[in-house]
Parts: structure tokens; sequence; C-alpha cells
């Protein structure tokens, strides 16, 4: 049962509403394991997962939501919002801006604020290639960036995974 209000985050229609509504839905939520319990993560994913076109500012707001739980302590939050990675790849390629902005600062707050143990449930998330938009990929190699910069020990030990992700990823035909 959600006890969360995710209204204002679907009213929000400016990056700065959005901003503020995110802010303010984080504040109200106070660790991991009690927003599991109430529902938030699945409601969240759900939010996300619905590809309407009318449904942007919902997938939106929902990851604007997310990224500030990550920001306010991302070790409570991690076990339950490092799972939905695929899903922030994936929307980085949406074709609402709002959606695809969100979703890769998403991911990217999830990456910098990652804990070391994370690396390794992460890492098949990033190297799996989902729908192959050229989106998903810069973001994708973004992300290996990130992970190689706060994690060499970790990501030295898999480079025989990496390497061959990267070199397709590098002759991508877009020029992006």
């Amino acid at each position: 049962m959600v006890s969360f209000d995710l209204s204002p985050l679907s009213a929000a229609n400016t990056p700065e509403e959005r901003e503020q509504a995110g802010k303010t839905f984080a504040n109200g939520v106070k660790d991991g394991a009690t927003a599991k319990k109430d529902g938030l993560f699945v409601a969240l994913a759900a939010e996300i997962a619905d590809k309407g076109k009318t449904k942007a500012n919902n997938r939106a707001g929902a990851l604007a939501a997310l990224r500030h739980i990550i920001l306010k302590n991302a070790a409570s939050f991690e076990p339950y919002v490092a799972p939905m990675l695929p899903s922030f790849i994936e929307c980085a390629a949406d074709k609402a801006k709002p959606v695809s902005f969100e979703a890769d600062a998403t991911a990217k707050a999830l990456i910098n604020n990652l804990s070391p143990h994370g690396v390794d449930f992460v890492l098949p998330f990033v190297l799996a290639e989902a729908d192959g938009k050229w989106q998903s990929n810069l973001l994708r190699a973004e992300l290996l960036s990130l992970l190689a910069k706060d994690f060499p020990a970790q990501m030295n030990l898999r480079l025989n995974d990496i390497v061959p992700v990267l070199s397709s990823l590098m002759w991508d035909t877009k020029l992006q």
C-alpha cells in the first residue's frame, strides 16, 4: 500500500518544478526499508514502466524523485534503486526529452553514489545491450567511465567482460 502522494511529481511541467517536487518528495522518504514496505519502489517502477505518450510527466517525475532519494542517502536506498538501473538506461532513449534528461541524471546519480559492494551488481546492467538505441549506448559508455574512475580495482578485475562491450560502443554509427 503506497502511503506516498505521487501526484506532485506528475504535475510538475518544467524542470524547475520537477526538481522542487523531487526534493520535497525525497525529504518525505525516511529510509529504504520503510519505503520498500510501503510499496514506494514498486509504485515508482510502475510509473517509469508506463510508456504511454501522455505519461511522460509521470515518468520524468518518478525519475526525479528517485534521483533525489539517491542523493539524500544512497547507502540506505541503493539495494532498492540499483535494480532499476536497466529502466533508467532504457528511459535515456525516451522520445520525451524531460524523461531522457531525468533518466540520464538518475543513472549518473546512482553510479556516482554507489558503494564499492554495488559495482558487481550494477555492472551487468551497464554491459547488457537493451534496445541498441544510441542514447542508451551513450549513457552506458558514460556509466562505464564513471565506474572506472571511482572503482578502478573492481573494474580492472572485469576487463574481460568490459572490453568487448566498450569496443562495440565505440564503433556505434552515431556521431554522438
